[in-house]
């Protein structure tokens, strides 16, 4: 796994609300600070671990349980793709979020990003 390149985890360090990027095999490969508060338990890492294990506390990505995925729309498309989604805390506690996935490149690397916002904070 490589590292995430100091400019961008800057940008990514700079969002409010959590931010991750992840790659095609659905690995977290940077996560900025707010992210880490809420999904990191135990002092376990979320970065190198697949998104669906660390916000939906499954072993498979969500478009096998019936949910509209970002990740797979992002990285056949290359279109943002903005979702409805149960996450869950570093407590095990459900969230609605919306979720809004861009493709981030860098290079000739293709990431996703997500904004993760919490439903009760929208008021736009």
């Amino acid at each position: 796994m490589s590292t995430t390149p100091p400019l961008v985890q800057s940008l990514i360090d700079a969002q409010d609300n959590p931010f991750v990027l992840i790659d095609g095999d659905y690995r977290i490969i940077a996560a900025n600070r707010a992210y880490r508060l809420t999904y990191e338990t135990g002092g376990q890492e979320v970065v190198g671990r697949r998104c669906y294990e660390v916000s939906h506390h499954r072993e498979s990505p969500c478009h096998l349980h019936g949910e509209d995925c970002p990740h797979q729309q992002v990285f056949e498309t290359g279109e943002m793709h903005q979702v409805i989604h149960t996450h869950y805390d570093h407590l095990g506690r459900p969230e609605q979020v919306r979720i809004k996935g861009h493709a981030v490149r860098a290079g000739r690397d293709l990431w996703l990003g997500e904004a993760i916002l919490p439903l009760a904070a929208q008021n736009d």
